[in-house]
């Protein structure tokens, strides 16, 4: 496990390389899918949200800036940010299962789309390969589905 200087270090850099500090995390807490907006991520709050944690040798090793999946954790993004977005976690279960059977990608690339419809409107979100760096996910948010990694830690210190 990194320790916790590296950590701090690590979401500092990751905040002032990003091209956006406008974050949309969709959390699931108590059977509830809420979509949680950031208007200013600042490097505190990444840090209480994330933590430092290895990565797979099949994915080139190291550690990753990573959501820690909790209860707390979870709870304390729905009271900190502005919730935009409450439904039934149903909505979100039926949203992914339709979802899954046309796209290829994983649950933090539905995310985005859910995001894409939910809140602009957008029915058929093409997820790019763009950068945090360069560019946001959705209509000028990054978009973070709880567990999600932020970036591996070799390419965020890279500056």
């Amino acid at each position: 496990m990194a320790n916790a200087t590296a950590h701090v270090m690590t979401a500092r850099e990751y905040i002032r390389t990003s091209a956006t500090h406008r974050y949309m995390f969709v959390v699931i807490v108590d059977h509830t899918v809420y979509i949680v907006k950031f208007e200013n991520l600042t490097s505190d709050m990444l840090v209480a949200f994330t933590s430092l944690q290895s990565r797979a040798s099949s994915k080139g090793g190291g550690y990753a800036l990573r959501f820690k999946r909790n209860n707390a954790n979870r709870r304390a993004i729905v009271e900190m940010g502005e919730v935009v977005y409450k439904q039934p976690k149903s909505v979100w279960d039926a949203y992914y299962t339709d979802w899954k059977a046309t796209h290829k990608g994983n649950r933090g690339d539905c995310a985005e789309s859910f995001v894409a419809y939910h809140m602009f409107g957008i029915a058929n979100h093409i997820k790019d390969q763009t950068s945090y760096k360069n560019d946001a996910d959705v209509n000028g948010y990054q978009v973070k589905l709880d567990n999600a990694s932020f970036a591996p830690q070799a390419y965020i210190m890279r500056g």
